[in-house]
């Protein structure tokens, strides 16, 4: 699945399944940045309450709604109601923690960006998709 404006993407894609997990690859270019990631793992109720939260947003537009990894802060992705109508803003962040000799260095990317309302069903329906696929 993707979310995306002219200049910024996310890539979703499912990995693998489990009970009470599931893992996803992720890949982001917003605004000229760009970082990717697999193997993130997501907690499956904690996914359901995200997508009916989402189905929520879209039909009031107002607040956010997140999706959290089971890893603290290896992976954020919220939207949330803009100042305008029209449009709500993507953002969060995607970690990666290298360790070399003995060191950890840790890889940050936040990303923001708009987009318009008009996409929000698409991306409601990508993330149903999503889950159907992994139920």
């Amino acid at each position: 699945m993707k979310i995306y404006t002219d200049d910024n993407v996310i890539e979703i894609r499912l990995l693998e399944t489990g009970r009470e997990d599931f893992h996803i690859g992720v890949k982001v270019n917003a605004n000229g940045f760009v970082a990717h990631k697999d193997s993130i793992g997501i907690n499956r109720a904690s996914f359901h309450v995200f997508v009916r939260q989402l189905k929520a947003f879209q039909e009031k537009q107002t607040g956010e709604v997140i999706l959290d990894s089971m890893s603290p802060g290896e992976f954020q992705l919220a939207i949330r109601a803009a100042g305008k109508r029209y449009h709500v803003v993507v953002q969060g962040q995607l970690n990666r923690t290298i360790y070399q000799a003995e060191s950890a260095l840790l890889n940050t990317l936040q990303f923001a960006f708009r987009v318009d309302t008009a996409y929000l069903k698409g991306i409601v329906e990508d993330f149903e998709a999503l889950l159907s696929v992994q139920a």
